[in-house]
């Protein structure tokens, strides 16, 4: 059985990083979109996105950080949080993995 290529387009409207420097908001948003791209084709999307229901508005919530992160790894961990709310349950949150 082929597996069927499909296009997702995820906009992300607003993305507030107080305390970040300004000049680390593109290295921020670039590290984000590129985890997000790796963590969906990893874990798939959640049934909903799946059968053609699209979300208006996903919460990815707060983080709180600790200072001093590497623009990269900011946004690395800010893709996580969004990818909740797009991914199908991991394994890990089956109770499967670590």
């Amino acid at each position: 059985m082929g597996v069927t290529p499909w296009d997702l387009e995820l906009n992300v409207e607003e993305l507030v990083m107080e305390g970040v420097d300004p000049a680390h908001h593109e290295a921020v948003a670039e590290a984000m979109r590129a985890e997000l791209a790796i963590l969906i084709a990893r874990r798939g999307l959640a049934s909903a996105l799946l059968a053609g229901g699209g979300a208006r508005r996903l919460d990815g919530g707060s983080l709180t950080l600790p200072p001093g992160l590497a623009p990269a790894d900011l946004g690395r961990r800010i893709a996580h949080a969004v990818a909740g709310g797009l991914s199908a349950p991991s394994a890990d949150a089956r109770g499967g993995g670590r």
